[in-house]
């Protein structure tokens, strides 16, 4: 492949050297076949940003900007609001960018490739339709626009969406509205047979918009984060407790009424700050007249503070 690339390389370069423009294309034929490829992979790669972004994207981010204002954050925030929008707007984008690779296909391929074909001909001193030149040419096309496609219409714009989503999902914004216009009845379409197609299998349209992380995945991320740095052995903590506080059973949180230790609301000074003193807990609730009659909490650090300005 990379000789007979060489060897395509060596031949236009010649051709374009030559003066035979009644028997070979010249270099103005690939013009307007290569804006129209340029543009396919242009409109490839947005539909592809547009999709990675708003998955990579979190709400908040958008959210910050739609509370101040911003217009364009607005809509995007509906977006992210609505599971049906969302399900609209990954549609959308998808269908752009079968019809951007379809297009790229069916109409940059045979220009391509009959471009090629002509000088491989005309260099080798074959036929124009000699089986050897028709393959090559077409898989010296098809490798070139596969290329193309991969690296420049689908991994850089996958990459610059995911490395700055709020920035990408603000920039497609307006694309993907007018876009949405156009492709609203397809896009309607396509989902209504989609969603069939998942009630035949017994699941729920609703069951991809679950994006939610079970205790395990978010323990395990919670440790990641400690690893690396992001949470300190403090906070780390804390958040496992949470987690280890939901296997509690209600006993283990709470005391019984009738072994609450409360006090009364008229209890003089000096036995309080005895009961204070004495008790294990920072709170203590406060009955009138009996202890099914809660009317308050007293906290330690304000009989300190009481005592300390005394």
């Amino acid at each position: 492949m990379l000789k007979l690339s060489l060897l395509l390389a060596s031949l236009v370069s010649l051709a374009a050297l030559t003066t035979n423009p009644g028997d070979l294309p010249g270099l103005g034929f690939l013009l307007l076949p290569t804006l129209v490829i340029i543009g396919l992979i242009i409109v490839n790669g947005l539909f592809v940003m547009a999709e990675f972004a708003l998955i990579g994207v979190r709400p908040s981010q958008v959210e910050h900007l739609a509370d101040e204002g911003h217009g364009t954050a607005k809509r995007m925030a509906a977006v992210l609001r609505s599971p049906e929008k969302q399900n609209e707007y990954v549609a959308t984008a998808q269908l752009g960018i079968t019809l951007a690779s379809i297009g790229l296909g069916m109409y940059g391929e045979p220009q391509i490739s009959h471009f090629i074909e002509s000088y491989l001909a005309w260099g080798l001193g074959l036929e124009l339709h000699d089986t050897l030149v028709r393959t090559t040419g077409y898989l010296l096309a098809l490798g070139l626009l596969t290329y193309l496609h991969i690296v420049i219409g689908e991994m850089v714009p996958k990459s610059v969406a995911l490395a700055a989503p709020r920035r990408t999902v603000l920039a497609v914004a307006e694309p993907m509205r007018l876009a949405g216009l156009i492709f609203k009845l397809p896009v309607r379409l396509l989902n209504g047979i989609g969603n069939l197609l998942l009630r035949l299998l017994g699941l729920s349209a609703e069951d991809d918009q679950a994006r939610l992380h079970s205790a395990e995945e978010l323990q395990f991320i919670v440790t990641e984060s400690a690893e690396e740095g992001a949470l300190t052995k403090d906070e780390r903590e804390i958040i496992n407790n949470i987690f280890a506080f939901t296997k509690r059973e209600v006993h283990q949180a709470m005391s019984p009424r009738n072994r609450m230790e409360a006090i009364p609301v008229d209890i003089p000074l000096p036995e309080l700050l005895t009961r204070v003193t004495e008790s294990k807990y920072s709170r203590l609730p406060v009955y009138q007249s009996s202890p099914d009659n809660i009317i308050g909490i007293l906290h330690l650090k304000d009989v300190v503070q009481h005592q300390l300005a005394a």
